[in-house]
């Protein structure tokens, strides 16, 4: 007796402003290619298998960017070989592309921001329970004001004063965070 060969479409689509499709049915390289090139605060990269299940893979809103864990929350999507090499793929052009700050949790979570502001208001929330969460904060921008700001919230954690001047961060090629 033969084996039965089940077959599985991928229809890989990209999605900005929310709302609107940009496209559908891209091959995985092309779907990654055309999100990154989107120039817009809200977008998504998600994949829709055998027409049915959709999920979103990648998201970008109000400032803030990550690798949807949602996949592996859904029976047809959390041990599919496809996806996972996908989400991995995902994450590194995540992890390539420009960002103010990035945070992460003992639950694998990881957010890149793109907004000063969000980055600063998560960092200032999310700093007091880091022990608790796992939480960890890396500013990537050579914005002195940013660097600073953060350094600030560091020391104040502590009961610490900052000693340092806004001139003292002028300095570039200088990743931060705890």
């Amino acid at each position: 007796m033969k084996p039965l060969q089940i077959n599985i479409y991928y229809d890989w689509h990209v999605i900005d402003h929310i709302n609107s499709h940009v496209t559908d049915q891209l091959p995985l390289e092309e779907a990654i290619q055309l999100y990154a090139s989107l120039d817009c605060e809200d977008k998504r990269l998600g994949v829709t298998r055998d027409g049915i299940a959709a999920v979103d893979l990648a998201i970008r809103w109000e400032g803030r960017e990550w690798l949807s864990m949602d996949r592996l929350k859904l029976d047809g999507f959390k041990d599919d070989p496809v996806v996972a090499d996908a989400a991995v793929q995902i994450q590194k052009m995540l992890d390539d592309s420009p960002a103010v700050g990035r945070v992460t949790f003992a639950s694998g979570e990881r957010w890149n921001y793109t907004d000063s502001q969000k980055y600063l208001q998560t960092v200032r929330e999310e700093l007091p329970c880091h022990a608790t969460t796992g939480f960890r904060c890396e500013t990537l921008t050579d914005d002195p004001a940013v660097r600073k700001a953060v350094d600030d919230m560091l020391c104040d954690l502590y009961g610490e004063e900052n000693p340092r001047q806004i001139e003292d961060y002028d300095g570039t090629g200088m990743t931060m965070g705890v």
